[in-house]
């Protein structure tokens, strides 16, 4: 889920049903910031910004 308004911080959230430790053993926010990192990387290489908020995540996706 993604939590906040749209000039938040971009924020998400697993209920624990759901979250599978076996996949990812090192725990939610580890998890979380490996992937933040990636996608990130992945943004920056191909020339765009990388979202703070939800309105600039909604911006991205209509790019």
């Amino acid at each position: 889920m993604i939590g906040g308004d749209l000039d938040g911080a971009l924020t998400f959230s697993w209920p624990d049903e759901e979250w599978d430790y076996e996949n990812a053993p090192e725990g939610r926010e580890a998890s979380e910031a490996n992937r933040w990192k990636d996608f990130g990387a992945m943004l920056t290489a191909a020339g765009f910004p990388v979202p703070k908020t939800v309105r600039d995540l909604s911006e991205l996706y209509l790019t």
